[in-house]
């Protein structure tokens, strides 16, 4: 499967076409792991994906059978604040400068799998890095970031398999992961 085989925006628009007919029941029908980030995804999918839309935009992947959706991925536009360290991570012209702390980023909002698919998630996650990466070079946005909705072994297996940085939110309440978007992902 090429990197774009099966992958579909859905969005109000494309929910009216004929040609995306068979996406709202697979959409309905989704299942997601059973965690409770999962059932808070596939319920978010199923229920605010049109509405959030264009603020946010959702890729599905629509199974090589066609019978199910494989998984999906949302993403929005935010920033993030990092400190001194992480900046010198980020690119930037003059080696004795450090860019400032806060960067536009791309927030991967929603992203996850159905329970009973083949596929594996590190090819959403790649997707959804694939995406932001477009993203960076037309608008400047150097770092995808996402929040594991405090959930510690989220963001260690985000940590370990994906390269994210753990960061945290404006009043510290909520872990935040980043990544710059110009490293490759870690195989998973």
């Amino acid at each position: 499967m090429s990197i774009d085989d099966g992958w579909f925006r859905w969005t109000p628009q494309n929910a009216r076409e004929s040609v995306f007919g068979d996406l709202r029941p697979l959409i309905d029908e989704f299942e997601s792991v059973p965690t409770d980030s999962g059932k808070k995804s596939a319920e978010w999918l199923r229920k605010s994906a049109l509405s959030d839309y264009p603020s946010t935009v959702t890729w599905v992947l629509k199974s090589e059978s066609g019978r199910q959706i494989d998984g999906f991925f949302a993403l929005a536009s935010d920033s993030i604040k990092l400190n001194k360290e992480h900046r010198k991570e980020l690119p930037h012209e003059q080696p004795s400068s450090i860019p400032e702390p806060v960067q536009g980023a791309s927030l991967i909002a929603w992203i996850a799998r159905h329970r009973n698919s083949e596929t594996p998630g590190r090819l959403i996650m790649h997707y959804a890095i694939y995406i932001a990466l477009k993203v960076a070079h037309l608008q400047g946005t150097p770092v995808a970031v996402l929040d594991p909705l405090n959930n510690i072994p989220t963001a260690e297996h985000m940590e370990k398999h994906y390269g994210f940085r753990r960061s945290f939110t404006a009043d510290h309440s909520q872990i935040r992961l980043w990544v710059p978007l110009w490293v490759p992902l870690h195989a998973a």
